[in-house]
């Protein structure tokens, strides 16, 4: 968008912020000397300020609890359990059809959920390859068998419901296939869907509870034949039960799932269907800093650096120097120990991964980033990122703070971009 709209864009905004800011102070009577008073404060000069050296290339020490480094297997030694790749699509259909009847009607036990991760590992492609490939012995040094359900604990019991089968059940169109080609398409769907709850690890209930559509629409798109299964969603409680025990109570299955996560990130068949199915929902967990930043890049076309070098005040200091540390070193795809970009994962694993980009600790630096994306953006879903619950929340003098900074960032974008002059 050229400049001279972004800059009409802000002004439009200033304009809706001071007008709601005097129905605010309205009933308060205010002398006109306190209104001034209070006119300067909101308009007051704000940062960025002008930076004499390139934050990108300063040597900083973070803060002890905000890690910035994250190599793919940083992530080693750990203990989890023996996930393979079955030997036959029949045993993995047999496998599916007793995890999910567990799941949907029977009781669940931290061995189904153990079970259910490893028929996510045996994904496959419409061609019937495997999407992950080996688990690495560098990451999971020490592994152990999946414990028996008879001697494993329940996570959630049997539903009290009388007269329901126990499992899924199948569609009309699916039984008039051929025998052997309906045990193919029943496993790869009993695979399909559990690669789905790998989204519980960052997804709430309420958000996964709605799925099931979308996964059944999707499915013919990824293997060209018609979803095989109705029923096949478990009812929330027992989502909740799941993802309880996922968040809690699991540190080998935890681990695990790291490896199984770097097996998916360096194979790259299937990429369209790990995006869809849980890479899309558990990357760059609670970073929606990362995510306007990176829009800010693409809608200014601006060198990342120098967006930060235009960003730059004391204020966000800390934020400006983890961002630089993302696109200095994370980002290094060329450099072989970030080659899986594992880092994007690295929040489920550790919380003080990045920890001051996460939104809740820098409100103020995700809503100047989205103010800059709000007003350059031409498409709906970018203008709506004023939205997001944490920036919404913040209150409205922050928010017009925010308003004035991220006008004179993009001023500053234009001076540095195009020398000043209005397009």
């Amino acid at each position: 968008m050229a400049d001279k709209a972004i800059s009409d864009r802000f002004d439009q905004l200033l304009a809706a912020a001071e007008a709601e800011a005097q129905q605010v102070f309205a009933p308060y009577n205010l002398s006109d000397e306190q209104k001034r008073s209070i006119a300067q404060f909101l308009n007051a000069p704000v940062q960025p300020q002008p930076v004499t050296h390139n934050i990108v290339m300063k040597l900083y020490k973070p803060p002890d609890n905000n890690i910035t480094d994250w190599k793919d297997k940083c992530f080693r030694g750990k203990e989890g359990y023996e996930f393979q790749h079955f030997a036959s699509v029949n045993a993995i259909e047999r496998e599916g059809e007793e995890v999910f009847g567990d799941m949907i009607h029977g009781e669940i036990r931290k061995s189904t959920l153990i079970r259910l991760m490893r028929l996510a590992f045996n994904l496959l492609d419409a061609s019937l390859n495997p999407v992950f490939g080996r688990i690495d012995s560098e990451i999971l040094s020490t592994t152990i068998p999946i414990p028996a359900a008879a001697l494993d604990r329940i996570i959630a019991p049997r539903p009290r419901v009388r007269g329901v089968p126990h499992g899924i059940t199948l569609t009309r169109d699916h039984h008039n296939n051929p025998k052997e080609t309906r045990i193919v398409q029943r496993a790869i769907a009993y695979c399909y869907l559990a690669a789905s709850y790998i989204r519980l690890y960052t997804k709430p209930v309420d958000n996964f509870a709605t799925i099931a559509e979308q996964l059944r629409s999707r499915f013919p798109n990824f293997y060209g034949f018609p979803f095989p299964f109705n029923g096949y969603h478990p009812d929330r409680a027992r989502i909740e039960a799941m993802k309880n025990h996922l968040d809690h109570h699991s540190e080998l299955l935890r681990n695990t799932m790291y490896a199984v996560l770097y097996a998916g990130a360096t194979n790259p068949r299937g990429k369209n269907i790990k995006d869809f199915l849980y890479d899309s929902h558990i990357s760059y967990t609670g970073l929606h800093a990362f995510s306007l930043f990176s829009q800010c890049i693409d809608l200014y076309r601006i060198p990342y650096d120098d967006l930060i070098d235009v960003l730059h005040s004391p204020r966000i200091e800390p934020q400006l120097e983890s961002m630089a540390a993302i696109f200095n070193k994370l980002m290094r795809k060329e450099d072989e120990e970030y080659a899986a970009q594992m880092w994007r994962y690295a929040r489920i694993f550790e919380k003080n991964f990045l920890s001051n980009l996460q939104t809740k600790k820098c409100k103020f630096f995700a809503t100047v980033l989205a103010y800059l994306v709000h007003v350059a953006a031409e498409n709906r879903t970018q203008q709506n990122v004023l939205s997001i619950v944490q920036i919404s929340d913040l209150g409205e003098m922050e928010k017009h703070s925010a308003l004035l900074y991220a006008k004179r960032a993009s001023e500053l974008i234009a001076d540095k971009m195009h020398g000043g002059k209005k397009k």
